[in-house]
């Protein structure tokens, strides 16, 4: 997502996919509150990213401060553990 001056903000935030009876719920524990389903993992993790990407244009928007454990880099992914899947995201923002 780049704004028409081209500048943007970029964000890593862990996301974290979960199964849930037959579909897969995904969160993020740096921003309270957001908590997706998905029928796979891929789709929660989407899911989770444009939630993510939209609370994230609020706060800008509204001038809030970004909350910790947010930063910027390249993206990772771990392996399942306890049936768990864990994400760090990069996510732009345009400004």
């Amino acid at each position: 997502m780049v704004a028409n001056n081209g500048r943007s903000i970029r964000f890593r935030l862990q996301i974290i996919v979960e199964p849930d009876v037959d579909e897969f719920h995904a969160y993020c524990p740096a921003l309270k509150g957001l908590h997706v389903p998905g029928k796979t993992v891929e789709e929660a993790i989407k899911n989770a990213k444009e939630a993510a990407l939209l609370h994230l244009q609020s706060l800008v928007e509204d001038g809030k401060p970004i909350p910790i454990g947010i930063e910027t880099g390249k993206p990772r992914l771990s392996s399942f553990h306890h049936k768990r899947k864990s994400s760090i995201e990069e996510l732009a923002l345009a400004v």
